[in-house]
């Protein structure tokens, strides 16, 4: 019997092979080895490629550059879709800091070389659909001209990120030709706003406008010292920018029968001011995912409220805007408002919930309305989380502190009713924690909730810090019948217990480093708790039962058969201590 080589492996077979290589130079090893070989490796080694003389070393980062411009037609020109641009100034090699050595004329050369074939180096990479272009101040002026004329040039270029912090732009970067962005991201400081508007952002809003409404994805992340870019002074730029020869359909709620808009189906905010006015919602028609990060700088904090009517326009709008999806730092009363008038919502992530102390004008006034952070979340419950009930798949409500957006009995029936979840973050807060096994333990009660819901495979428990400022440690374990559920459990140090008994399907973990001598450990499938350092939990794949009889029937009936040989699978995970000096532990799940 002739056994198959690589080379006789019909290429689908073969991707599958090379996606397992664990590095980029047993890749570039295994490329060597046939012309096929070379010709099925190359575009998943040459994806994405970076001109940047820092990235190796100058020689390598000239010489490559040399070679796209004179070799247009090479494989690799083809192959890349991903292209980095960065670190282009030889007098400048390390991280950030160190003049090259050599010669000063040995420096002329090299900047001589990249100057030369460049523009013509970037243009021949034909197929390319995303650029990430890193700006510093150290970079030469020239390459604000020819990087953006090359850009231009390229016929299949969708996503443009421009990383621009502390760059010196003395000109304009001329976008006039740039077409067919579907992505834009512009991450950018400048040390006067009326800079920035005049060499980065206005070129770009006529880069979108020969885009002819295909925007569909935009990132911004920019500031001048102490001012921040508005987002509606943003988007009104396009109103009053002609589009000749775009056909665009009648807007509702738009002030003119036929108006040229974008079609943002995708906001990331960062560092900029969400406020919008009703004049710039056409370019949001079909917004159905924002996210808003923490509103800080390096060098001043941004009030969040000035983000609180980027909400109240959706909500207020004359046509419907529902969004589907939204990732937000906190909670105001302006977005709850929101989710209130709608129905619809998939996924919604809070990175951090609003805590007690914490309701100052960082969330928009609350204090002066009447609404605190216990308020709020009881208002989530009671009326945001039902009405998304149906169409919920993630829930992501990060708590760090005790307050009513944790979980508790109240919420049971509210959870029951997210059927299609699968995704779920809630915190916990450790004065519900009771006795093991017991219907008052909260962390049974959440665990029994949960298994009900059927799509869920991803289970995140955040135990809060109390109000009397009790340390907290981190454990993990798995759980549910068809998924790997991972569990973070944040409990208050000491003699913390928690059992749920579930017809007798119970799992094990060992913890290897204490006296294992082999890497894995096959214990008994089915045994009565899971041990970790200063905890003991039992964890369950099917429906839970709080009968301890039925437990006790099931454990004994699995006892008898200890002995088959049953397939099991080993999941590793992790446990830590926070707060404290980190540890990390080992174990293996037996399933």
């Amino acid at each position: 019997m002739t056994m198959t080589s690589l080379n006789d492996l019909a290429t689908e077979i073969l991707l599958i092979v090379l996606n397992k290589v664990p590095s980029t130079k047993d890749l570039m090893n295994l490329r060597l080895v046939s012309r096929h070989l070379d010709s099925v490796t190359g575009p998943a080694l040459f994806h994405s490629l970076a001109l940047d003389i820092r990235e190796t070393s100058i020689q390598q980062g000239t010489s490559l550059i040399q070679y796209l411009a004179e070799n247009p037609e090479a494989p690799i020109a083809g192959w890349v879709r991903i292209l980095v641009i960065a670190n282009l100034n030889p007098s400048y090699n390390g991280h950030m800091s160190g003049i090259l050595k050599g010669k000063p004329k040995d420096v002329i050369d090299v900047k001589t070389q990249i100057f030369n074939h460049l523009e013509r180096a970037i243009q021949a990479l034909g197929n390319v659909i995303d650029v990430q272009w890193i700006l510093t101040s150290r970079e030469p002026k020239w390459t604000h001209t020819i990087i953006p004329k090359a850009l231009s040039t390229l016929p299949n270029l969708s996503s443009l990120s421009l990383n621009m912090f502390h760059a010196t732009l003395s000109n304009p970067l001329p976008f006039d030709n740039l077409s067919g962005l579907r992505f834009l991201s512009v991450r950018s400081s400048f040390s006067r706003i009326e800079n920035m508007w005049r060499n980065i952002l206005d070129p770009l809003v006529t880069a979108t406008r020969n885009s002819q409404g295909q925007l569909e994805k935009l990132h911004l992340d920019i500031y001048a010292g102490k001012e921040i870019v508005q987002l509606g002074e943003l988007l009104r730029k396009w109103n009053h920018i002609p589009n000749e020869g775009v056909e665009s359909s009648r807007i509702p709620g738009s002030s003119s029968d036929r108006s040229s808009s974008l079609g943002i189906r995708h906001l990331i905010l960062g560092r900029a001011n969400a406020s919008l006015s009703s004049d710039v919602l056409p370019h949001l028609r079909l917004l159905t995912n924002v996210e808003m990060r923490e509103q800080t700088t390096d060098h001043i904090p941004i009030d969040p409220s000035l983000s609180n009517d980027f909400f109240s326009t959706l909500r207020l709008a004359t046509y419907p805007i529902h969004l589907s999806k939204i990732s937000i730092y906190t909670v105001d009363k302006t977005l709850l408002d929101y989710l209130v008038s709608y129905s619809g919502l998939e996924s919604f992530k809070v990175s951090s919930c609003p805590s007690p102390e914490r309701v100052t004008a960082r969330t928009s006034g609350l204090v002066a309305d009447g609404y605190d952070a216990n308020r709020l979340a009881r208002l989530f419950y009671r009326s945001v989380l039902p009405n998304h009930s149906q169409s919920l798949t993630e829930l992501e409500l990060t708590v760090s502190k005790e307050s009513a957006w944790s979980f508790c009995w109240e919420h049971v029936d509210k959870f029951r009713m997210c059927t299609k979840l699968q995704r779920l973050v809630v915190g916990i807060n450790p004065n519900e924690i009771g006795n093991v096994g017991e219907k008052e333990d909260i962390v049974t009660t959440l665990l029994t909730t949960t298994l009900m819901l059927q799509d869920l495979y991803f289970l995140s428990i955040l135990i809060t810090q109390s109000n009397s400022g009790e340390r907290s440690t981190l454990s993990s374990a798995a759980i549910t019948n068809k998924h790997v559920l991972q569990t973070k459990l944040y409990e208050i140090v000491g003699q913390t217990r928690h059992r749920v008994r579930v017809n007798g399907d119970i799992f094990t973990i060992l913890d290897l480093q204490r006296g294992a001598s082999t890497q894995t450990t096959m214990l008994p499938r089915y045994a009565r708790r899971v041990q970790c350092p200063g905890h003991i939990f039992d964890f369950v794949k099917t429906m839970c039962t709080m009968e301890m009889a039925d437990s006790r029937e099931s454990s004994n009936a699995n006892e008898q058969g200890n002995d088959k040989d049953d397939e099991v699978e080993i999941l590793e995970f992790s446990y830590k201590e926070i707060l404290s000096p980190v540890r990390s532990t080992n174990y293996s799940m037996i399933l």
